[in-house]
């Protein structure tokens, strides 16, 4: 293809990503603040632009009208083992990010999630929640804690089945794949990294004026547990004692005695702090990935979570003797009243 063509090609499918990404976050907030998104596009945009020209991205042969819109006219197969964009995005974006996909590599899958490697510098993870959290937490991080190693948003297309979140590329391996493999001082190295990092990112100060005193992502305010399944609370929660209350229920669930008994029993007088989540390149840790769930949460609720990874037949398995609890800290009780919890919730 030739090289202008190629690049006008970038620039439509670079400017859809873009575009899809401040529709997105628009819709669901009209008064957002832009600066900080627009500051982070000047950089990130001619790098997007670049990326894709060096992608062999389809020409318009090949494709029908319906409508006032040019769609891909090769319909979906059912053997494809990666999502398509539906015929809903709009001009010549289909073709050209199907292509991408389906030529890109897996480097991670879990139910209708995937994150799928575009070249060695890019990323795109698509998933069916339309969950605008992996977006915004990223940017408020960057925004406010620069040096954080993490994925930059590049943009979003979404359509009516999926999201698909443009990202830069975190070099090297992830922490569970490497772990069985590494040296008892690497891992002691690890561990040192990850508490400098997370003592830098619970050094952000909750905003706690009334209007905004809400647990949960760092710019939505929405609060959530992951554990078989992910719950997300269906109103503000204003507090640890709310907290604890959405964690011991259960939609289509009576809530028993045993349960009332375990949520009554709970301190709901712990800080709150800035959480994130654990990746690393040999010694080196080089992002922290899955910001979705990161945000303003009771200052056990990293350790917590970080147990739950721990399994004693795994290869995490002696994660706990290196998890960074100079910076989180060691809430054994806290854990333990969580594994009731999770019981409960079968």
């Amino acid at each position: 293809m030739d090289s202008d063509l190629q690049t006008e090609q970038a620039h439509k499918v670079a400017n859809a990503v873009v575009f899809g990404q401040l529709e997105s976050l628009i819709k669901d907030n009209p008064a957002i603040d832009l600066s900080s998104i627009l500051n982070q596009q000047v950089s990130s945009y001619p790098q997007l632009v670049s990326s894709l020209a060096k992608t062999t991205l389809p020409s318009s042969a090949g494709q029908r009208r319906l409508g006032n819109v040019d769609l891909a006219a090769e319909a979906v197969s059912k053997q494809d083992r990666l999502p398509r964009i539906s015929n809903e995005t709009p001009i010549k974006v289909v073709e050209a990010f199907n292509n991408l996909i389906q030529e890109g590599q897996i480097l991670h899958q879990l139910h209708g999630t995937y994150v799928i490697g575009v070249g060695l510098h890019y990323a795109v993870k698509t998933d069916i929640s339309g969950d605008l959290d992996q977006i915004t937490n990223l940017q408020y991080i960057h925004d406010k804690l620069p040096d954080i190693p993490a994925p930059r948003c590049l943009g979003t297309i979404t359509d009516s089945q999926r999201i698909y979140f443009f990202m830069s590329r975190s070099p090297g391996s992830t922490l569970e794949s490497v772990w069985p493999n590494l040296s008892v001082s690497t891992k002691v190295s690890i561990r040192n990294q990850l508490n400098s990092i997370f003592h830098h990112i619970r050094s952000l100060w909750f905003e706690s004026q009334a209007e905004r005193a809400l647990i949960g992502g760092f710019v939505s305010s929405v609060s959530k547990d992951i554990r078989r399944t992910e719950r997300i609370a269906s109103n503000p929660v204003r507090s640890e004692k709310e907290f604890n209350e959405f964690l011991c229920s259960k939609p289509g669930r009576t809530t028993t005695t045993f349960i009332k008994g375990v949520c009554s029993a709970m301190s709901h007088n712990h800080r709150i702090d800035g959480n994130g989540r654990m990746l690393e390149d040999t010694v080196r840790v080089s992002s922290i990935l899955d910001w979705e769930t990161a945000g303003w949460y009771p200052e056990h609720w990293e350790f917590v979570k970080a147990m739950h990874a721990v399994d004693s037949r795994g290869p995490l398995r002696d994660w706990i003797d290196y998890l960074p609890t100079e910076a989180i800290g060691s809430y054994m009780v806290e854990y333990a009243v969580d594994c009731l919890i999770d019981r409960w919730h079968g």
